[in-house]
């Protein structure tokens, strides 16, 4: 049978058929003298290729009593293969596929004492074959070769074959690039990918279709990946393999789903030259536009956009009941294995000890380690759940806390998060590489609660996550003219930046100081602006929500205005703890990171956001 038509051949397994046309009686009255096929190696055999050119039939019966194996439409006719006496336990009989006829063989086990014949009977079909498996060439596989903008969820492969094969568990390589322009000059990375789940099942025939689950869950962001299936590992009904291994290529984009958004935590206020901290920034000493008390910082708005809401469920994992996602309470080991020591198990349950010295010894690791981190703990089906995962980009911000400073996270929920204090890593790796530079990828600054990036071989730490629910909303935006809706965090923003006026975001930027911006969006207020009156100063995670990694140029939707000059630094209410004369800020020209500036400075810009009714 020649390639071309072999894609539409179909081998379908055939059941054993069993039969026993005796009465036990005429055998002895003893039940033991029943034929038992124990097991048959091969329903398929061929005569040629390097496949299965012959299957082992293990059986057994009345030992002493005279047997025949034949082909044919009775014990009494038909062509005789082997010939025996039942030895004691099970007999072995070979099958040869040069024995019998092409296509479907009725193999008889004749076993006869005194003259009364027993039988029972299997089928084993001849299929002449020696070509490899092929993908069906109507649906070859999903996401397609060399496919870009692939969604990272679910993280599934499936590959549809033209024909029934073995499902066997294959031998998967996964590998990432990691080089500056992957497109034209990729550099590959292996990735591991223990644990990911192979299943078979039915698109046009049993068992053409391979789908493969990968440990990750998702895959990572912004990530050119190539799996590979070797060629030994995948094999049809007959044996034979495919001719070479199946390697293919996709390119993914960042998810387009968001979550909703809670309140810093930030709940402390400062004079504008930082020296003094109020815990009560609502007791009518702050008022807007004042030089030294400015009212308008992230602390004024406890309840925007979400009130926040984290609880410890004491069983090793915080969820966060805005957005729903449950974390890790302590960092595990990047490379997601069990430390030698049990170090690991240890960390992980002993949630009352705060995390104690698990983390000190279990350090931190590569990008390409962390991806698949995270497995481990769905194979223990950890807090009785089977899909943590590494966190993307925008993740990473919801868990960060804005009153607590090196590390910028509660330090009771998520304790011995460590911050350039060795063994402690600066950050938490993020599943999202850089569109621009696939050497590097995001991850959270545990210093203040930056959002950052570095190369993928510099170490860093992991927090696990996993969702309660899949995620509701989608990223997209309504334009209104004057402003702009994101719908996934029902955020209202100004189109243009302050100072600007008009569709067409007409004049300059202001050139404006911290208290005069926080002032800029209150007045909007006043003038129920849009027919909002919750106008105000963005904090540092809303702010980090316009964040669009999917851009190779400015990291934010084209619809929003931006100003020719560069660096685009867009300044938030969200005053840093630990130098409380500065105030965070995000660089839409570097790729969205988090960065810190003096309150007094005017050379960022500003945007104002409100919260719809």
């Amino acid at each position: 049978m020649n390639k071309k038509n072999k894609i539409y051949k179909i081998l379908v397994p055939i059941t054993l058929i069993l039969q026993c046309d005796y009465n036990l009686s005429n055998l002895g009255g003893n039940v033991d003298s029943a034929i038992i096929i124990i097991s048959n190696e091969h329903d398929h055999i061929s005569s040629i290729g390097s496949g299965y050119t012959s299957s082992n039939l293990v059986w057994s019966s009345k030992a002493g009593f005279d047997y025949k194996i034949k082909t044919g439409t009775s014990c009494r006719d038909g062509t005789l293969l082997s010939e025996g006496i039942v030895p004691n336990g099970n007999e072995t009989t070979q099958i040869l596929a040069t024995s019998i006829l092409l296509g479907e063989n009725i193999i008889r086990i004749c076993v006869t004492k005194e003259g009364v014949t027993a039988e029972k009977t299997l089928v084993i079909n001849r299929i002449d074959d020696s070509t490899g498996p092929i993908l069906n060439p109507l649906q070859l596989t999903e996401p397609e070769n060399l496919a870009t903008s692939v969604n990272p969820s679910p993280g599934e492969i499936v590959v549809y074959f033209a024909e029934s094969l073995e499902t066997s568990t294959p031998v998967l390589t996964m590998e990432i690039c990691n080089a500056i322009d992957c497109t034209t000059t990729p550099t590959w990375q292996a990735v591991a990918s223990t644990n990911t789940d192979f299943s078979w099942s039915q698109t046009s025939t049993a068992n053409d279709t391979l789908t493969i689950k990968l440990s990750w869950i998702l895959f990572p962001e912004n990530a050119m990946i190539r799996w590979t299936l070797d060629l030994s590992s995948i094999k049809d009904l007959l044996g034979n393999t495919m001719l070479a291994n199946l390697q293919q290529t996709f390119t993914t984009t960042v998810r387009n789903t968001v979550w909703p958004l809670a309140h810093t935590g930030q709940t402390s206020c400062w004079k504008n030259n930082g020296a003094v901290e109020d815990l009560n920034c609502d007791d009518g000493d702050y008022v807007f536009g004042d030089a030294m008390k400015p009212a308008g910082a992230d602390a004024y708005f406890p309840n925007y956009p979400n009130v926040r809401s984290f609880i410890d469920n004491n069983d090793g994992t915080i969820k966060d009941n805005v957005t729903t996602l449950l974390w890790t309470k302590c960092s595990i080991k990047d490379d997601g294995t069990v430390a030698a020591n049990g170090l690991l198990t240890e960390q992980l349950n002993d949630h009352t000890a705060n995390c104690g010295i698990s983390h000190d010894d279990l350090g931190a690791g590569t990008w390409e380690e962390a991806i698949n981190s995270c497995s481990f703990l769905n194979q223990l089906s950890f807090a009785g759940r089977s899909n943590w995962r590494l966190p993307n980009y925008l993740e990473i911000y919801t868990h960060f806390h804005y009153q607590y400073t090196i590390p910028a996270v509660d330090h009771a929920l998520f304790p011995n998060t460590g911050y350039f204090n060795p063994p402690y890593a600066p950050g938490y790796w993020t599943s999202t590489a850089l569109v621009t530079d696939n050497t590097k990828s995001t991850y959270g600054n545990t210093y203040q609660g930056r959002h950052w990036y570095d190369l993928k071989t510099t170490p860093q730490s992991v927090r696990c996550v996993s969702e309660s629910v899949p995620p509701s909303r989608s990223r997209g935006y309504v334009d209104y003219g004057e402003t702009i809706l994101d719908q996934g965090t029902s955020l209202r923003w100004r189109k243009c930046i302050t100072g600007q006026t008009g569709v067409s975001c007409f004049g300059g930027p202001a050139i404006e100081n911290w208290v005069a911006r926080l002032n800029s969006c209150k007045v909007l207020n006043d003038t129920a602006y849009a027919g909002l009156t919750t106008w105000r100063l963005p904090s540092v995670i809303e702010l980090a929500s316009l964040l669009d990694l999917t851009q190779t140029a400015n990291q934010i939707n084209p619809l929003f205005y931006l100003p020719i000059a560069t660096p685009l630094r867009f300044v938030s209410s969200t005053t840093s703890i630990a130098v409380p004369t500065d105030v965070f800020d995000s660089n839409f020209s570097t790729e969205g990171t988090g960065n810190m500036n003096t309150r007094t400075a005017t050379s960022f810009y500003s945007r104002c956001v409100a919260s719809e009714p």
